[in-house]
């Protein structure tokens, strides 16, 4: 087997920047989440329905609940 440093080090690369994507990612809808449940705790402060919550902030009854 031969030994490949360039294609080892494109392999890296490729993977690094697979890996920063996906973080990236993972952090964007951590913070839409983050987002959307502050909404929603100021919504149920205001006394707000939830089924009305649930259509205006488009979230799901289990992350409604989660809150």
């Amino acid at each position: 087997m031969l030994l490949d440093p360039e294609g080892d080090a494109r392999q890296f690369e490729n993977l690094k920047r697979v890996l920063r994507k996906e973080a990236y990612e993972e952090g964007r809808e951590e913070g839409i989440n983050k987002n959307k449940a502050d909404v929603v705790r100021a919504l149920l402060q205001e006394g707000m329905d939830e089924s009305f919550i649930l259509r205006v902030v488009k979230v799901t009854p289990e992350f409604l609940s989660s809150i």
